[in-house]
């Protein structure tokens, strides 16, 4: 527990539709309610918080009973607009949970570093730089034309972002190396903290699999991959159909597919599944707010992301204990690190991830359970939510410690 004096904590969100960055900001709340602190959540984005938890949960804070800024107007407040909104917000700490590199805005971080004694932000996602462009001068008259002014303007741009808050939590080193690496923020601002989940809650459940397999009309013998959050191009549930599909035309064992959540790309995906003639074989059922029941139905969890920062669903997978087959991009294999909790595929390879499908489907149910086993192992060793999050509200706690010291000693 808390030893110190109680603070009040904000977190300010910009949020869009409920994702990984939401699970962790509850969560990370919660802890932080634990150690003994008073913790509210503000909504300057969607109101995502308030639909999934409940407008009149304890933790929302609402400025202005009924109202909610609406997505995309927070890039237009001004620097004094912020000012007047956050400092009526009673805190000691702001966190601005940042679902994308580029949430809130320089104006708001402004006004939250002049508002709050203590100003941190969380990084959810990575967003490198693309190669620098290459130099190409000329048409006539010797016109300056293509220098690429638009990547130093977007470096320029991201490097700002380091400016007005004391420091930095990064999820994972991908996230921490590339900002250090494309955006040159200051290594001494940054400090990376893992997600940590309810390994409690989130556990193996021989009651919750056999429960969930009827729901879904699976057969208990029934080989089953399954995967996990929003229907979007990042994760690129495209390339797992399409494997699966291949993987399906060449076994000789049944098996399923399990799309469990929503987003853009579920027409799309549910479209594609009909083309590869694959409809009777892949579920789509729909989003949970309770995910914790769906996992032990898994054999296997799938990751077929682009990119990731950390992905929280990966992490609550194995804490279930389910190995996974995951596309080796930023924050993966520091959760994948060994073949005994998952696998590691090539991004948008196809093959790769097909052949994996194979070689996992084939393992017999004593060697599988071996996988199950180090999973959870994983998970409750590196990623349990007491020791990833107790860290993280230490580093907070000491951070404010130590500037109102400095404000003092100033003073």
């Amino acid at each position: 527990m808390r030893i110190d004096n109680q603070l009040r904590i904000v977190f300010i969100t910009v949020a869009g539709p409920w994702s990984g960055a939401e699970v962790h900001t509850v969560n990370l709340a919660g802890v932080f309610e634990q150690r003994g602190h008073s913790v509210r959540i503000v909504e300057f984005g969607e109101p995502a918080y308030s639909e999934h938890l409940g407008s009149d949960h304890p933790l929302i804070y609402c400025e202005d009973p009924g109202h909610h800024i609406t997505r995309g107007i927070t890039q237009k407040q001004s620097f004094k607009s912020w000012h007047r909104r956050l400092r009526a917000i009673p805190a000691d700490v702001a966190i601005l949970v940042k679902g994308n590199f580029y949430s809130g805005t320089m104006a708001m971080e402004a006004a939250a570093r002049i508002c709050f004694d203590t100003f941190v932000t969380i990084e959810h996602m990575r967003t490198p730089l693309p190669p620098r462009p290459k130099l190409r001068l000329l048409q006539s008259g010797c016109s300056p034309v293509g220098l690429g002014l638009w990547w130093y303007a977007t470096k320029l741009k991201g490097f700002a972002r380091s400016i007005f808050p004391n420091h930095s939590i990064c999820v994972s080193r991908a996230v921490a190396n590339t900002l250090i690496r494309d955006y040159h923020f200051p290594r001494r601002k940054l400090t990376v903290a893992y997600t940590g989940v309810d390994t409690h809650k989130l556990s193996p459940n021989e009651i919750d699999r056999r429960r969930t397999r009827e729901q879904l009309g699976l057969d208990q013998d029934t080989f089953v991959f399954g995967t996990l959050g929003r229907l979007s191009p990042m994760k690129n549930q495209v390339l797992l159909l399409k494997a699966f599909a291949l993987w399906y035309r060449n076994s000789v064992r049944p098996g399923k597919l399990v799309i469990v959540g929503n987003g853009p790309e579920c027409s799309k995906l549910q479209n594609l599944a009909e083309t590869e003639g694959i409809q009777e074989q892949v579920i789509f059922s729909g989003f949970t707010p309770h995910p914790e029941k769906v996992y032990p139905a898994f054999d296997v969890f799938c990751l077929s992301s682009t990119d990731e920062a950390l992905p929280i669903a990966l992490i609550e997978a194995l804490s279930c204990g389910v190995p996974a087959i995951a596309t080796n991009v930023g924050g993966v294999p520091e959760v994948i690190n060994t073949n005994q909790c998952g696998w590691l595929v090539e991004s948008n390879n196809i093959g790769d991830l097909t052949k994996a499908m194979t070689r996992v489907s084939s393992l017999t149910p004593e060697q599988l359970k071996v996988h199950h086993s180090m999973a959870r192992q994983r998970a409750v060793e590196d990623f349990n939510i007491d020791s990833c999050f107790n860290s993280l509200c230490k580093k907070v706690e000491s951070l404010n410690s130590q500037l109102a010291k400095l404000g003092r000693n100033e003073s």
